[in-house]
């Protein structure tokens, strides 16, 4: 869901990646956040948090400066509210490179600013199709096998596969 948004000109949220968070990366930095909630004082921080400096796991698993000499910060007590804030937005620009060159390469088959017409959804259908077709649906658009003409959306009907069979 992400990928589409970002696709269709959408900026990403916090709950965006929360819906894909397999790692429960971003529960984990609200609870660096509100970690005092819990009783962890200045001194009790580093025996309950195990990172040390403004590093930040990425997507694939690194652990990544999440700013530029981040491996030289020391992450504090003081500052975790800095660190939380620079993770996510680290988390959410994480696949600004990635979609810019996919939105490049469509715009050789689509021009980009109709891409920011489109909502995430719509786009994800357009470009993969309907997550689900109904076989009668598929039958009632059914040629001969081997009929290679076009039908009126454009796309080749080559017959229902199963009489292959």
């Amino acid at each position: 869901p992400c990928v589409w948004k970002q696709l269709a000109g959408m900026p990403l949220t916090q709950d965006d990646l929360e819906e894909v968070d397999l790692l429960l990366y971003i529960q984990n930095l609200q609870g660096i956040a509100s970690i005092h909630e819990n009783g962890v004082t200045e001194e009790t921080f580093h025996e309950v948090i195990p990172f040390d400096y403004f590093e930040g796991q990425s997507s694939d698993g690194r652990f990544v400066p999440i700013v530029p000499g981040g491996r030289a910060i020391p992450l504090t007590f003081q500052n975790r509210q800095n660190y939380v804030e620079r993770a996510t937005a680290y988390r959410l620009q994480e696949m600004d490179l990635q979609i810019l060159a996919m939105r490049e390469g469509m715009s050789w088959l689509v021009p980009v600013p109709l891409l920011s017409l489109m909502t995430a959804h719509a786009l994800e259908q357009q470009v993969c199709g309907m997550p689900q077709i109904s076989i009668d649906v598929l039958q009632k658009g059914d040629q001969v096998p081997g009929d290679r003409r076009e039908s009126p959306a454009g796309a080749v009907v080559l017959g229902d596969p199963r009489r292959l069979l």
